[in-house]
């Protein structure tokens, strides 16, 4: 897929999360020069995975980069933003360029949580809700769940846009998938931060392990491996429990895995639930309507309400093999090749 023009991508940092896994899934399947990433911070496991694709990361606040950005604020470039500290530079843009410059946004948060959110990440979506009646063409929405909560918290209702997350995961080896030995009984994989609840769903396992002695659970994501989290676990059940920190190739992970459990709190689509369920891991969620909105009635449900529904379910809950129809039918929805086309058309 060619690009007529030139795409600047600026996003907030390169650590773990939806986001980024997005838009390096994007960039490998483009294959395009026309390319410019830009990041508001230093570092992040993601860097090294771009500059495999030979796409260099600029650093937007040191001077050097800081120039670069600026030479690249064309009329003829698009330039999109993803997640809301970016959104804010996107002002400069649209200054610079007498507002002539394509400017799209990309939002990737659930809605705005006094509760699960940090003071940083409220004060940039309340900036975000104000300039997005001045600077964005377009204001692009991971599920339509996710454009519903930022209209009602204010941000501008009349560009706002769904493209689902794709997914880059073929299925051509789909009889692989299903007969994979699986090791793990249930999963939980996940950043370490609150809005996941990850104590919620170590408290529910760790009693399914009191009652199961040789069930093995799975703890993944940036964070886990630490410490704090193995202190959770009482000796007696100790060996249930396998910790990992980051992954950097989740693919073989999901193989092995029997159950995913998601108990985050909110979503803005679930991706990892939905690459769960397409690599034949059994799903149980939260009913976040995210995820409905990607999972339907292909996944189980509890309430968030509701701590004993969980411990209830995990403890009667025996694996099935997902179907290849329904595999086809929820992979169909989610192509990557849909999604580079869409963004190529910007």
């Amino acid at each position: 897929m060619s690009l007529k023009n030139e795409q600047i991508h600026v996003i907030t940092s390169l650590s773990p999360g939806g986001a980024q896994k997005i838009l390096l899934d994007y960039i490998k399947n483009l294959k395009s020069n026309k390319i410019s990433l830009f990041s508001l911070r230093r570092g992040g496991v993601y860097e090294t995975s771009f500059e495999n694709f030979d796409v260099k990361v600029n650093y937007i606040f040191s001077l050097k980069g800081c120039l670069l950005f600026l030479s690249k604020i064309k009329p003829s470039n698009t330039f999109f933003f993803w997640m809301y500290h970016a959104c804010i530079i996107s002002i400069i843009t649209f200054l610079f360029s007498l507002g002539r410059a394509k400017i799209i946004w990309y939002i990737h948060h659930g809605r705005v949580s006094k509760q699960f959110d940090s003071l940083s990440t409220r004060i940039s979506a309340y900036l975000c809700k104000l300039i997005s009646y001045v600077t964005p063409n377009k204001i692009f929405y991971v599920s339509k769940d996710c454009m519903v909560q930022h209209e009602v918290y204010g941000f501008n209702s009349m560009i706002g846009e769904v493209v689902h997350n794709p997914i880059s995961f073929g299925i051509s080896d789909y009889m692989k998938i299903s007969t994979h030995s699986r090791i793990y009984d249930f999963a939980f994989i996940g950043r370490a931060h609150k809005n996941k609840r990850y104590e919620y769903f170590i408290q529910t396992a760790i009693s399914v392990a009191y009652e199961y002695k040789h069930v093995k659970v799975l703890v993944a994501g940036e964070g886990t491996d630490a410490e704090r989290f193995k202190m959770l676990i009482p000796p007696e059940v100790i060996n249930n429990f396998f910790f990992y920190g980051h992954i950097s190739e989740i693919n073989s992970f999901l193989l092995n895995i029997k159950t995913l459990v998601s108990t985050s709190a909110i979503e803005s689509f679930g991706l990892i639930p939905l690459e769960a369920f397409l690599h034949g891991c059994n799903v149980i969620s939260t009913d976040i309507p995210a995820i409905y909105e990607v999972l339907g009635d292909k996944a189980m449900y509890i309430p968030i309400d509701d701590d004993f529904r969980l411990d209830n379910l995990m403890l009667s809950h025996e694996f099935r093999v997902n179907s290849e129809k329904d595999i086809l039918t929820i992979h169909s929805k989610f192509s990557i090749e849909s999604f580079v086309q869409k963004m190529c058309a910007e």
